[in-house]
């Protein structure tokens, strides 16, 4: 939880859980979280689901990153 808040990721009230969108964005530009970091319920079955959304969200922001440059 540190390195998400020194990047200045954004965190539920309590401080516990880092807030994503449907895509598992953070509020970081290029920055995506999933799973328990992500809050409850903690289940294999969503941290793998949030887990798929976040890597095919991930490699399509590299691919336009990449065509960016």
């Amino acid at each position: 939880m540190e390195l998400a808040t020194h990047i200045g990721v954004r965190l539920d009230d309590e401080m516990k859980y880092i807030q994503t969108n449907k895509k598992m964005e953070t509020n970081v530009v290029g920055v995506f979280a999933a799973g328990d970091i992500c809050g409850p319920p903690w289940q294999m079955a969503k941290a793998v689901g949030e887990g798929c959304v976040a890597g095919i969200g991930a490699a399509s922001y590299a691919k336009k990153a990449g065509k960016a440059r």
